[in-house]
């Protein structure tokens, strides 16, 4: 935590205390690029310079306000600036704060942004930044204990770093799962996939009870650029796995395979070539 905000925090009543630090914590987790400072007399994250999110102590309570959060158009984000674009949300108790929500929100932040850094030069006027597109689906798995195992795996085959690591310690509020026992358990990790997918997961309280690891309803579609990509997905996701169909030219065109992987998750790798299928 950059110090200046550790310093307000520690500043604060302990009620307001708990509620700033588990802000702080979750918004450094999923903002990894962000930059953040005491700006104004309170904790700001900034994205190229632009600010994103902040929070600040108030009669009603920590206000929690992202600059842009009006197009969200999320029910919760309900106290909106008169001027710009913000929307806030007030928080009196650290109980109030839902920490899925609150990491939705921040990854709404990074995609949808007004030009506040420029908004002297425009003279007051506020533009919009080209906003990246909203209209996608990833995949969110629920492990049985095991998903920092998991994704640990698939980090190896896929590359990349996680996003976001938030466990069940960190998320201390009443009906949280023992803390003994569960407290080093996933409540929510993410694993960019290519260039705008996310493999999303958590671990299960085991209050909430097993998931069936055969379950078939469902399967994670890949779309490989090459069959040398396929290969490469399809070899090292299966390890120690069930080959439920080998990878190869299908008669429908594509070189496509399925299997099960060692956690149970089951996946479909596919290449649509351009080339017939050999014979």
């Amino acid at each position: 935590m950059n110090t200046d905000i550790e310093k307000y925090n520690n500043s604060q009543l302990p009620a307001d205390k708990e509620i700033c630090d588990l802000l702080a914590s979750i918004i450094d987790k999923q903002l990894t690029n962000a930059e953040n400072k005491v700006w104004h007399a309170h904790p700001v994250w900034f994205l190229d310079g632009n600010p994103i999110v902040g929070y600040s102590k108030q009669k009603k309570g920590i206000r929690l306000m992202f600059w842009s959060g009006a197009d969200f158009k999320e029910e919760r984000l309900n106290v909106l600036g008169n001027k710009f674009k913000d929307a806030s949300i007030f928080y009196q108790s650290i109980l109030d704060i839902d920490s899925s929500e609150l990491v939705r929100w921040l990854e709404k932040s990074e995609k949808i942004q007004w030009d506040y850094k420029n908004i002297v030069k425009r003279k007051g006027v506020l533009e919009k930044l080209k906003q990246q597109n909203m209209a996608s689906i990833n995949p969110y798995i629920h492990f049985n204990g095991n998903a920092e195992e998991a994704f640990t795996f698939y980090k190896s085959v896929f590359g990349g770093d996680f996003t976001s690591i938030i466990r069940f310690k960190d998320m201390n509020f009443e009906g949280s799962p023992d803390s003994e026992q569960e407290a080093e358990k996933i409540m929510h990790i993410a694993l960019p996939i290519g260039n705008n997918s996310m493999l999303l997961g958590s671990d299960t309280p085991a209050m909430l009870g097993k998931h069936n690891e055969m379950e078939t309803r469902s399967k994670i579609y890949l779309k490989a650029d090459s069959i040398e990509e396929a290969d490469q997905i399809f070899n090292g996701l299966s390890t120690d796995g069930q080959i439920e169909m080998p990878i190869q030219h299908s008669p429908w065109g594509t070189y496509f395979g399925m299997f099960r992987d060692k956690f149970g998750i089951e996946w479909m790798v596919d290449a649509d070539l351009t080339h017939k299928p050999q014979t």
